[in-house]
């Protein structure tokens, strides 16, 4: 029996290990410049939040060690006008308490505004051609 339970950590180990070995993988593949790498692992994905030049990103990968999406903090100013002229039709510019750039596995790419107001908190959604998506709400936050 404890020679089965022994057999069983160590093939949970090492699949644990791979997980993580695919993720640093793609990782090192993929932002070869991070600095200040720090790695967070939750129930159902591992993280990686990390400098890359002037941006601070976070890289999510699933428990298998799949890369899920990247989410940089942007400023207004990297935003394309498209987005920008979208984003202030929605909201003032006084409004926004950060802006990231989110690139999902299957090729997506949006922009979700954080929106504080006297009366709300929300998170706008738009394409990268300035289409609006989406509002969520973020009163569950607080």
């Amino acid at each position: 029996m404890k020679k089965m339970i022994f057999i069983a950590m160590l093939l949970t180990g090492s699949s644990v290990f791979a997980q993580h070995a695919k993720a640093l993988a793609h990782f090192k593949a993929n932002f070869p410049k991070a600095e200040d790498v720090f790695w967070d692992e939750y129930e159902e994905h591992t993280e990686a939040s990390f400098t890359d030049g002037e941006f601070n990103k976070l890289a999510h990968y699933s428990s298998a060690g799949v890369w899920l999406e990247t989410i940089t903090s942007i400023s207004e100013e990297d935003l394309p006008e498209s987005v920008k002229k979208s984003v202030l039709s929605k909201t003032s510019a006084d409004n926004i308490s950060s802006i990231n750039l989110v690139e999902k596995q299957n090729g997506t790419t949006t922009y979700e505004i954080d929106v504080d107001t006297d009366d709300e908190s929300y998170t706008l959604i738009f394409d990268k051609e300035g289409k609006f998506l989406n509002s969520i709400s973020n009163q569950d936050e607080f």
